[in-house]
């Protein structure tokens, strides 16, 4: 019968992207039932007494309704959650759409260049000339650069973690992505970002039941200087995976 809730499910979600190629749609597939299994397996393992049709369900149900899924292209490309924005899962068959329309896009470009050239062999040579280095620092802005990063698991483990990391300002934006794996409902990892002008930003979702929900969340920036990251773990066990790039 999990097999069944699980498969219902993605079958749901499968119909809702009708936009994506079929290559796309498997891959995006593909690694949801991963992650899900993952989970079942999980929330099992932390409760034994748990019926694997209640995991199923209650996985399926944390990770949102198939309404709320939905997907993003470019190099951060995966499942987002449009009720929250949310970016769920990293998905490598979306990350190279972007970068395919610019190939596109160049390609229209060295066209024009062409023709440019038969007309004068000077104007041709500064028309490459821009189109290369404007080519170049387009690709260059869509490679993050490893600012911090952070994956451990923790087995009950209590009190506070600070950390810090410093942004340079060579950097345009930076993007933040936290995912936290508890393995059962009461433990806690509370997490807060401090600014550099001293700006707190709790990251935390409390569950009814007064644990913490998983974090799958990202977030944009564009202020440098060193930030500081404080976790709070009330008897946590799970994994912590933290990222943070940089953007030119």
């Amino acid at each position: 019968m999990s097999q069944r809730i699980l498969d219902d499910y993605l079958d749901d979600v499968r119909r809702r992207l009708g936009h994506l190629t079929p290559d796309e749609r498997d891959a995006v597939i593909g690694e949801m039932r991963a992650h899900l299994v993952d989970k079942i397996d999980a929330l099992l393992k932390a409760d034994p007494a748990l019926s694997r049709d209640d995991a199923a369900l209650r996985a399926t149900h944390a990770f949102g309704t198939p309404d709320e899924i939905t997907v993003q292209y470019g190099p951060q490309g995966g499942i987002v959650k449009s009720s929250t924005g949310e970016t769920l899962l990293r998905v490598a068959a979306l990350g190279g759409r972007a970068l395919r329309a610019t190939g596109r896009g160049l390609g229209r470009t060295l066209k024009w260049t062409a023709l440019v050239f038969a007309i004068t062999i000077s104007a041709a040579l500064i028309a490459a000339t821009v189109v290369v280095v404007v080519f170049d620092d387009e690709i260059r802005g869509l490679i993050p650069h490893t600012i911090y990063a952070k994956g451990e698991y923790y087995e009950s483990r209590n009190g506070t973690l600070n950390e810090s990391f410093d942004v340079p300002s060579v950097y345009h934006t930076f993007q933040l992505q936290i995912y936290t794996y508890g393995q059962d409902e009461t433990s806690c990892v509370g997490v807060n970002l401090t600014s550099p002008d001293g700006d707190v930003i709790d990251l935390s979702v409390r569950s009814p039941t007064g644990g913490c929900y998983d974090l799958h969340r990202e977030l944009t920036f564009a202020q440098p200087g060193r930030w500081h990251i404080r976790y709070d773990f009330d008897a946590y066990s799970g994994w912590i995976d933290v990222n943070v790039d940089g953007y030119r």
